[in-house]
């Protein structure tokens, strides 16, 4: 089941990679429920449910982890949020992966988690960071649909 909700609050007036939206415990969504824009692009996740409302949080958040795939090969790999909906991802140099591939999360295979926007290498280094962010403003934003989580996903 899929539930629209709008946005009632964002950041600078939530906790930074936030949104407070306006459904809750009376429209039975779950913590964990995952929350996306434009039908598929995975943002966040439910994450506070209160009477009338929500709280996101943003996948984006600093530090957080996430497995995900790069690329048309699915190269395996850990993404961090860097705040603002953009991530960073350490491979080894020598993986093939190229500004504007896109990296999806495992097991959501038509889901966009993001886009690679840079890849810096340094050749003294064995490893590449990759830069990538989510492929709208998050902080420009209305409305998020809100999947509803069942038992086998």
């Amino acid at each position: 089941r899929v539930i629209i909700s709008y946005i009632l609050k964002k950041p600078p007036f939530t906790a930074y990679d936030s949104f407070i939206i306006d459904i809750g415990n009376r429209q039975n969504i779950k913590k964990g429920d995952g929350v996306y824009v434009y039908g598929n692009i995975l943002i966040g996740e439910i994450d506070e449910i209160i009477q009338n409302t929500s709280r996101v949080k943003l996948y984006s958040s600093y530090g957080q982890k996430y497995d995900v795939l790069i690329g048309d090969k699915n190269i395996q790999s850990t993404a961090t949020g860097r705040g603002g909906g953009s991530f960073e991802i350490i491979i080894p140099r020598d993986l093939k992966v190229y500004e504007g591939d896109i990296i999806h999360i495992p097991n959501i295979s038509n889901s966009v988690f993001g886009t690679i926007n840079k890849i810096i290498t340094d050749p003294a280094r064995a490893f590449s960071t990759v830069l990538f962010s989510q492929p709208i403003n998050i902080y420009e934003q209305k409305w998020v649909q809100i999947y509803e989580k069942t038992d086998s996903n």
